[in-house]
């Protein structure tokens, strides 16, 4: 073999570091600058009458007490506190019940759970096992709560529950052993409770929940670690469910944390103190030159100038080859380039089927493009085709149960009219966005919120006796639920807006938004058109009734009921009109009314015209008052 020299190379490698220094979380962080409507039942299980402990799940327990009471303000009167003797399956069940059915409108309810869970023979499903659990596996079936139960008791409670599960479902304890000699391992599930509440688990399938280093059960010692403010990776001031999870899962390299639910991108706390450096150390270690040399081209007992001909004919042969493909593959290029420019103009200009048809056709033709040069196959890289999957991804219009939503393009429009506060002026909208076809329904709004505050009640029924304030707190629960960013901040009755249309989540229409959507670029007093009855529901031909959606026609961006049936909600204070040309307006910063759009079927003609513009209180509700939801579409 021949070697004429070598340089001794080095790499860095990660090693894991020793042993995490964890802090002491049973001390508050500050005090709450305001009262919590959230409600808390905390069960902890150390000392099973029959099963292996638990080692300091009381102390974790009283961790988490403090943080709801005194970090988070929550009254202590909202805290329930089950621990070791109290924890059995009559008073889990029993306690989770009445403060489902008592949890504040507004506010989450928190169940965390610390102690041994199995998964359920007959179905599959998980269960904890309470404090009583019997030491025969007839009985022990017979005691467990499945997860399954849970959502009856939870109610209407259960699309804002959270609940915090450190345990696993594999009958093991928190050494890996079994819970008793007579059961046998199980692979485990990953649970589900319902289909609404959001669900932090402690492990996967075939995992078994463990102790950290300090004697603490991992998972939730961990996440609450996160929730104090270890996790804040984007460094925002606040803490996520999945930011809490993503710092779990990092921490814990022994069990795989997850989360799943409406509510794991909500902002959940504060970020408060930074957490212990999960440190991971460099060490230098030594590359084996002998390994960078490809043994393919090594030769026995061939001399050195015989060597190095060859060599020297390979690399003649590897230029020319390279150099055919690099001829082929820029005129591939560069029709690629050209073609694609054409594609994205044409998606640009409306979200609809024949720009998808087109962006799919674009990569039919050029993501799996092979060459070939002197009998070899070689794949050609098309750096267009990632941009084309992901303009793919966005001309996906969204798709809710209860309600589907249209594209509305970017344009100018002459907004208001002559009147004293709708002074006529140029407005300019620089960003397109979604927007519901119909008013949100109660079947939606139903789903979302568990709740349907409608007199007349139907799921094909715009939901109405919703203020302003309700509407915007169910645009943010459906931005959480999609997993989308929340557009508003809520303080109580105070609600700010700070990223405006550039928010991505779902929101109410600014007012420029709603009547340049209800115009459609088309002339007519009303949606659709001069003739109101064909597409408004109003006082003459309602009955004084509230009709289902789309039953009239729509306009020409396919938007239904913009003209009667429910006024409509939108972001803007009342106040009157700039006479200057605007772009994207946001409307006043500051008023004593919100604006409503549309007039009813309660209400006249001219009510329902698309300038037509009402002040209302925000925290006002009516059965002839409605709203629709819009999100502005990504830049294509």
């Amino acid at each position: 073999m021949i070697l004429s020299s070598f340089l001794l190379t080095y790499a860095l490698s990660l090693q894991t570091a020793s042993a995490v220094e964890w802090p002491d979380i049973s001390s508050p962080l500050e005090q709450p600058s305001a009262q919590s409507e959230d409600s808390v039942l905390i069960v902890s299980i150390e000392d099973y009458e029959l099963l292996s402990p638990v080692r300091n799940a009381s102390v974790t327990a009283e961790a988490w007490k403090n943080y709801f009471e005194q970090t988070q303000g929550v009254p202590a009167d909202q805290i329930t506190w089950l621990n070791n003797s109290d924890a059995t399956n009559g008073q889990i069940s029993a306690q989770l019940k009445r403060i489902s059915k008592k949890l504040a409108k507004q506010g989450k309810l928190w169940v965390i759970f610390i102690g041994h869970g199995i998964t359920m023979y007959d179905d599959g499903t998980g269960a904890v096992l309470p404090y009583e659990t019997s030491d025969a596996p007839r009985e022990l079936y017979t005691q467990a709560l499945e997860l399954s139960d849970l959502a009856g008791l939870l109610g209407k409670a259960e699309s804002r529950s959270i609940i915090v599960l450190d345990t696993s479902f594999t009958a093991l304890d928190r050494q890996g052993r079994l819970l008793l000699d007579t059961l046998p391992e199980q692979p485990g599930v990953k649970p589900t409770v319902g289909r609404r509440a959001t669900v932090v688990s402690a492990t996967q399938p075939n995992e078994y929940a463990r102790q950290l280093d300090n004697n603490q059960p991992a998972l939730s010692y961990v996440l609450l670690g996160a929730l104090r403010g270890w996790a804040d990776a984007d460094e925002d001031g606040f803490v996520t469910l999945v930011e809490a999870i993503d710092y779990a899962d990092m921490a814990l390299t022994y069990q795989t944390p997850s989360v799943t639910g409406r509510l794991k991108r909500q902002t959940v706390s504060k970020a408060l103190e930074q957490g212990p450096v999960l440190a991971r150390e460099r060490s230098m270690e030594p590359v084996d030159p002998m390994s960078l040399v490809p043994q393919g081209m090594v030769k026995e007992n061939v001399s050195l100038e015989q060597l190095l001909t060859e060599l020297a004919q390979q690399r003649t042969y590897e230029v020319q080859i390279q150099a055919e493909i690099d001829n082929q593959v820029s005129d591939i290029r560069e029709a690629a380039a050209r073609d694609w420019q054409k594609v994205r103009a044409f998606a640009s200009k409306r979200v609809d089927d024949p720009a998808r048809v087109a962006v799919y056709a674009f990569l039919k033709e050029y993501q799996d493009i092979v060459i070939q040069v002197q009998g070899r196959e070689f794949d050609v890289d098309i750096p267009e085709v990632q941009l084309a999957r992901q303009l793919l991804t966005r001309l996906a219009t969204p798709t809710l149960e209860g309600v589907s939503f249209t594209w509305v393009p970017a344009g100018e429009f002459e907004m208001g009219n002559t009147g004293a506060d709708s002074l006529a002026h140029s407005v300019r909208l620089t960003h397109s966005f979604y927007a519901s076809t119909t008013e949100i329904t109660q079947q939606l709004y139903q789903f979302i919120l568990s709740e349907n505050p409608s007199e007349v009640q139907s799921d094909l029924m715009p939901v109405t006796n919703v203020s302003w304030l309700d509407a915007v707190r169910f645009s943010n629960a459906l931005s959480a639920y999609e997993g989308l960013e929340e557009c508003y901040t809520i303080q109580k009755d105070a609600v700010t807006f700070t990223r405006g249309t550039a928010c991505l989540g779902y929101r109410l229409p600014t007012e420029a938004e709603w009547e340049y959507a209800a115009r459609a670029n088309k002339a007519g007093g009303f949606a659709g058109g001069d003739r109101v009855t064909k597409v408004a529901w109003i006082d003459s031909n309602s009955g004084g009734e509230i009709h289902f959606v789309k039953q009239k026609s729509a306009n020409g961006f396919g938007l239904y009921d913009m003209s009667g049936n429910v006024s409509e909600w939108v972001w803007d204070w009342y106040a009157p009109y700039s006479p200057v040309a605007v772009s994207d307006p946001l409307g006043a910063t500051s008023g004593t009314y919100r604006v409503q759009r549309g007039g009813s079927a309660l209400s006249g003609a001219a009510s329902a015209r698309v300038d037509s513009r009402y002040p209302v209180q925000a925290d006002y509700a009516s059965p002839s008052q409605g709203f629709r939801v819009v999100r502005t579409v990504p830049e294509m």
